[in-house]
């Protein structure tokens, strides 16, 4: 599927965040266009763990986009 128009001129998102050994970690993030929703449909994400910001990649890990309701 095709980038959505209104993603194509951004960046990936970097966000720090900390979870203890063992934990599950959730987060959502709604994307929006001057209000409206962007629709994610067929697209896909990524993240990974690194030791430091910069740092050495210690895993990567499946993210869900949920089709919407």
């Amino acid at each position: 599927m095709p980038i959505p128009d209104a993603l194509k001129s951004t960046t990936p998102a970097e966000i720090n965040i900390t979870v203890k050994q063992g934990q599950t970690y959730l987060e959502q993030y709604q994307f929006q266009n001057a209000g409206a929703n962007i629709d994610l449909t067929g697209c896909t994400a990524t993240a990974k763990v690194k030791d430091t910001f910069t740092g050495t990649l210690l895993a990567t890990f499946a993210c869900t986009i949920p089709v919407p309701a």
